[in-house]
């Protein structure tokens, strides 16, 4: 009797330890396949949810070239324009992890004739409720048009001419004492409009501020655009 009554605890115990190897063993390194689409500086969908423990490969079709950089992560991709690229992730930490992307140098390369002062685009001066508008003319298509605020000369943007692409309508708003956004990237055909949301006077002039040199392209300002970076969304890690 003696044996009987520890036989069925131990039967119990090896049954449990076997279930739960088997369901240990059945559990599965998945791999899932998505489709992303980087256009006009916009990923999509901006935030990619997945799981821990699993392999992502991120198919993205961009309209330009440059590289994905995935805080966190550490990696760095490159991408091509028109054409799918490929990013494996192994996801073995959780968290909010930004995406960033990095222009090629070709793409940084502009004419200089359209870097001097107002050679483009002059605006009156712009009061509190006023706007100015700019279209993107097709002769513009692949260069990138600096414009800055003649009463502020930090105040700077930029307009990206994407060679193929639809036309549309943006708005960059000047509002605590800075331009929102700053960094635009349209098509030819374009209208820009410049609206003034504070009680600033502005005026919107193309090609860099005065005195900045920067029509010069000395190898200084040349490292600065290589370095810049836009955060285009973020890799969002869930716990399993």
């Amino acid at each position: 009797m003696g044996i009987k009554i520890f036989k069925i605890p131990s039967i119990i115990l090896l049954l449990t330890f076997l279930l739960y190897g088997c369901s240990s063993n059945n559990e599965k390194f998945t791999v899932e396949e998505l489709k992303i689409s980087f256009q006009n500086m916009r990923l999509t969908p901006n935030n990619i949810n997945v799981v821990e423990k699993s392999e992502i490969n991120l198919n993205i079709t961009s309209d330009v070239e440059g590289t994905l950089h995935i805080h966190g992560y550490n990696i760095k991709a490159k991408i091509s324009k028109n054409k799918v690229s490929k990013i494996t992730i192994n996801l073995n930490a959780t968290g909010s992890f930004p995406i960033a992307f990095h222009h090629e140098k070709n793409h940084l390369e502009h004419s200089s004739n359209i870097d001097k002062h107002g050679v483009l685009f002059e605006s009156d001066m712009i009061m509190k409720g006023e706007s100015f508008v700019y279209n993107i003319s097709q002769e513009l298509s692949g260069k990138i048009i600096k414009f800055h605020d003649h009463m502020s000369h930090t105040l700077t943007g930029e307009i990206m001419v994407m060679e193929q692409g639809d036309a549309k309508n943006v708005t960059i708003y000047y509002e605590n004492k800075r331009f929102n956004p700053s960094n635009v990237m349209v098509a030819s055909g374009s209208n820009i409009t410049w609206e003034n949301n504070s009680h600033d006077k502005i005026k919107i002039i193309s090609g860099p501020p005065p005195g900045s040199h920067e029509d010069e392209h000395d190898n200084h300002d040349t490292q600065e655009e290589n370095n810049k970076e836009t955060i285009v969304g973020k890799l969002l890690v869930n716990p399993k």
